[in-house]
């Protein structure tokens, strides 16, 4: 991350340069470049070094960094998933709206639709904590719910994502498991969507309008960091799944206490993982072993033994 300003000269140089080698044989049209220069420039600027592009529908992070002598240049990090097909998909938006989609976001790192149920959407992205993720609009008088309620919105998001992925049963006890995260976790949950997709689910009702739904897909690498615990390939999804209906599950590595993981989908400052370790607590009651000086403190042959003599008063030892 830069700390020194970056002519912005120099900032639209780095910028052409690497949409021409994005675009390769293909032309990016004149007003277009300018558009997508322009963006680039304002979100080092705004975020700090960092800034997002979609290429067609594959989401770009782009980050200011310096070589060994010095000199900017860019250091691009592809998204570890294709998040705006899974929207659209997921969301039952058209298609056709995608071009449009990728334009909005491009220049303002948000973009509005509305879905093919007719839900008002809006899709955002984060440069800056590389995350992105989509809430529902609504025009209509405020939307207030209660703790009977959140089953019902969790299983509708849960429908648009996953559709006929699930069963009918799944469904439930996954929206369960959310509405549960919610009521413990001020509207927070999570859920894993696989080992390398975490989707983090926000519910807020502000006082000056509807309840929202704020929606974040990060990557995750849980297929390289369980088996470090012990847990082999083809026991990945049941883990995952006990993660996901909210039950601590114990792995026991291979060195090392057993350890417990349970999901606290609430982030701190001090904590930004979904997934919270902690060792189980060992028996209280266990054989003590002797003190190092323990063979200092006993004769080792039986009393009276090995005693150094006494000395006594007017005796002259020769």
């Amino acid at each position: 991350m830069p700390t020194q300003k970056i002519d912005s000269g120099l900032l639209r140089d780095l910028a052409e340069d690497f949409l021409d080698e994005v675009a390769g044989e293909d032309e990016i049209p004149a007003s277009v470049r300018s558009d997508l220069v322009t963006s680039l420039v304002r979100q080092w600027a705004t975020y700090d070094g960092h800034a997002a592009l979609f290429a067609g529908e594959r989401l770009i992070f782009l980050s200011l960094g310096y070589t060994p002598l010095g000199r900017p240049r860019i250091v691009p990090k592809p998204a570890a998933i294709n998040w705006l097909i899974g929207v659209i998909r997921g969301r039952k938006i058209d298609p056709e709206h995608l071009p449009d989609i990728v334009e909005q976001l491009n220049r303002g790192q948000s973009a509005e639709v509305t879905s093919e149920d007719g839900d008002p959407l809006r899709l955002w992205v984060n440069p800056k904590a590389e995350s992105c993720g989509v809430e529902l609009l609504s025009d209509g008088p405020p939307l207030t719910f209660t703790e009977s309620d959140c089953p019902a919105i969790a299983t509708r998001y849960l429908l648009y994502r996953f559709g006929a992925e699930l069963g009918d049963d799944e469904i439930k006890a996954l929206a369960a498991s959310v509405a549960k995260q919610w009521n413990e976790h001020d509207g927070h949950a999570s859920v894993f969507a696989g080992p390398r997709e975490e989707i983090r689910l926000r519910i807020t009702t502000p006082t000056d309008g509807p309840w929202k739904l704020d929606i974040q897909i990060l990557p995750v690498k849980l297929d390289t960091q369980l088996p470090e615990y012990g847990v082999s390939s083809g026991e990945i999804p049941r883990v995952i799944a006990q993660f996901n209906l909210g039950r601590p599950i114990e792995l026991r590595p291979e060195k090392g206490p057993p350890i417990g993981f349970g999901m606290t989908p609430r982030p701190t400052a001090s904590r930004r993982r979904t997934l919270t370790r902690f060792h189980f607590p060992r028996p209280r009651f266990r054989l003590r072993r002797p003190a190092r000086n323990a063979a200092r403190s006993w004769p080792r042959h039986g009393p009276g033994r090995n005693r150094k003599p006494v000395r006594s008063a007017g005796t002259c030892c020769k």
